[in-house]
């Protein structure tokens, strides 16, 4: 469990807490086999679909320090899945200020993660259950640069309540993360340019070098759209965080709350930008980059790192030279890492937003770029 206290509003309910404690334990084992009960979520489920202001108390459901935070997305929930959940798109490209890599884990005996998530796309007469576990490293907080490593059990479910279609994403910490290591934001934090010190350990104002950790996170992500498709998509996240140094929780509500919110921003701003291309010419582009060669990786992430370094000399950013630039960094990076910043480079170039020293035809043809997009779902939301 979560050690701390988790500073929140009066609960609507005992049933909510009640809905999380389940779902918590839902996401505790991946492999348990455990089947999934709708009615037990119910509570929860209507209370954040309702149009009153929603509030959560966590104190009795999950300990830790504790945020809650929605939004709406202005696409259909079956092109959340297709873009967001798609075993052929990396799930950083979505959120690339949040996450710098993920990938699934082979569960022993059990079914390969591509078929199984493809199962949330597909009809649902009976709740879809997915479970499997998940490498992975975060981008580093805008405040103190830390970032982390570590394995997560994870479970999504797809089914249709009375009037709303659901997608909940469970995500539950295994173990205590990889000691934390310093990283830097280059630029603006919405430009997405991190560098990432490969040393373990964090150079705090006042404390000089330590040893942190995140000891436990729990999130509770659900997508909810009318089933008649008459509405936008409300994303919903309830997300608990046990991080410091010494065994103690440095956790506020406000850290977790900005972490959301910058997700939210970025994921928002992708998923629903007009010229994004179909999900699966996005996934053959993701696909020839894990076909370069290790000559190819290293020459065009070495024209970003490059491009990055340029920016530190003109801005006086002779720490992040000094710490990381002038280290040989691009050998510290592995292929995974490295196809990662190409990834993110494409989606830079797919919102029009300046690369960073890749140019965009190097990753991709130049049609791809134009104002283009995936032909409409017949029941797409359309604002307005």
């Amino acid at each position: 469990m979560l050690s701390g206290t988790a500073p929140v509003a009066a609960a609507p309910n005992a049933q909510v807490s009640d809905d999380i404690q389940y779902l918590y334990r839902l996401a505790h084992s991946p492999q348990s086999g455990q089947p999934f009960e709708p009615a037990r979520v119910a509570d929860l489920i209507t209370h954040i679909t309702s149009r009153k202001s929603v509030k959560i108390d966590a104190t009795s459901a999950v300990d830790g320090a504790f945020a809650f935070h929605a939004f709406t997305i202005n696409r259909d929930l079956t092109d959340i899945l297709r873009y967001a959940y798609n075993p052929r798109i990396p799930a950083y490209a979505m959120t690339p200020s949040s996450v710098r890599l993920c990938y699934w884990q082979p569960l022993e005996n059990g079914p390969a993660m591509a078929s199984e998530l493809e199962r949330l796309s597909g009809p649902t007469p009976q709740p879809v259950v997915v479970r499997g576990i998940e490498h992975v490293e975060i981008t580093p907080d805008i405040s103190t640069g830390a970032y982390y490593r570590y394995d997560e059990d994870r479970a999504m479910i797809r089914f249709d309540g009375a009037d709303q279609k659901i997608l909940i994403s469970l995500s539950k910490q295994r173990d205590r993360s990889d000691v934390g290591r310093q990283g830097y934001v280059v630029g603006k934090d919405s430009d997405w340019n991190y560098l990432y010190s490969p040393e373990k350990g964090l150079s705090l104002s006042g404390l000089g070098w330590i040893k942190a950790y995140m000891y436990d996170s729990f999130s509770i992500m659900i997508f909810s759209q009318p089933i008649d498709h008459a509405g936008p998509v409300t994303c919903t996240i309830l997300k608990w965080l046990d991080a410091g140094w010494a065994n103690l929780n440095m956790v506020k509500r406000k850290h977790i709350m900005r972490g959301i919110r910058r997700f939210a921003k970025d994921f928002k701003a992708i998923i629903e930008a007009p010229d994004l291309p179909p999900a699966d010419q996005m996934a053959y582009h993701f696909n020839r980059f894990k076909n370069f060669s290790a000559a190819q990786l290293k020459a065009e992430v070495g024209r970003h790192l490059d491009a990055l370094a340029q920016y530190c000399r003109q801005n006086g950013e002779i720490k992040i030279l000094d710490r990381v630039l002038d280290k040989d960094y691009l050998d510290t990076l592995n292929r995974k890492q490295m196809e990662a910043v190409l990834v993110v480079e494409f989606i830079k170039c797919l919102l029009g937003k300046s690369p960073g020293g890749i140019p965009c035809n190097d990753l991709a043809p130049p049609d791809i770029y134009p104002t283009r997009h995936a032909a409409p779902d017949q029941h797409a939301y359309r604002p307005g």
